[in-house]
Parts: C-alpha cells; structure tokens; sequence
C-alpha cells in the first residue's frame, strides 16, 4: 500500500481515523449540502452506531498498541472513550455526555499533539526531550541547591 509510515499499527491507526473522518465529512458535508436542517435529519441512532463501531475498533487498537510510545498509546485511549461517549450521546440526546466526549476527544488531540513534537524535537537533533520523572528530580535537586546552605552554620555568638 506505500504508506509511509514506519509501524504497520501507526499506518493502520492512521487510515482507519482517516477514512472515518472523510467518511464523516462526506455524510455531513458534501451528501446533505452542509445545511444544518439536512444534517438534524440524518437518524442520531445511525450516525450513533458508527461512532460505537468505531470507537470498538479503536479500543481494539488500542489494545494492539501497549508496546507502542506512551503518547501514541494514551491517544488511542482516550480517543476510543471519546467515540463511546459520542456514541451514547447519539443514543441518549445527553448533552453532558456528549460534551464530555468532545473534551476527551480535546484530550486526545493534546496528546498527539505533543508526542508529535516532542519526537519531531528529537528527531530534529534539539536533544533529549527529558521525561516527566526526569523533570521533578531535576527541579528537586535545583530545589535542594537553593535550600542548602553553602557554608557550614556558624556557632551562635556568646555576649
């Protein structure tokens, strides 16, 4: 298939999401004319059931990806818990639920988002991207620099 991508459950992931999206934007956009009163007329139950199909095929990579980079995993996670919460948001006409799909959809896109950059950093030869326990022990030990005294306490003066 000549995709470039160099894990096969990267280019799976990557065409799966983006044959659902154009499929999305096909229905929602291009087949009913893009007018709000055409799209209130597409079955919430249909347009739910994909979202449920694809949020079960996403959990399912989900779990293909645990060997996977951290960022590439939680992506995964919280974008299969968006397409269920959306899903039953469809089912249910809950605007809670639905708006708690959207911010776990959000959440999914910030991690992409930053393990995007953070490898493109990497890759670029701007160095090592340091990770999160890294980091504390660092701010720890500047912490600790700052707190301890350089010279020993001098003795309190007697009068």
């Amino acid at each position: 298939m000549g995709v470039c991508l160099p894990e096969p459950i990267v280019a799976t992931v990557f065409s799966f999401l983006g044959l659902f999206y154009a499929w999305f934007g096909l229905t929602n956009l291009i087949f009913l004319g893009g007018a709000a009163e055409k799209m209130a007329e597409v079955s919430p139950v249909s347009m739910g059931m994909v979202f449920l199909v694809g949020g079960v095929i996403t959990l399912y990579l989900w779990l293909a990806s645990f060997r996977e980079p951290p960022g590439f995993n939680l992506t995964l996670l919280f974008l299969w818990i968006a397409f269920v919460l959306l899903a039953v948001s469809l089912f249910t006409e809950s605007a809670i639920v639905s708006t708690m799909g959207g911010i776990a959809a959000i959440i999914s896109s910030v991690i992409a988002a930053t393990a995007s950059f953070t490898d493109l950093h990497k890759r670029a030869g701007l160095g090592e991207v340091l990770k999160v326990d890294e980091l504390a022990r660092k701010a720890r030990e500047r912490l600790a620099e700052k707190i301890r005294p350089s010279e020993p306490p001098r003795p309190p003066e007697s009068s």
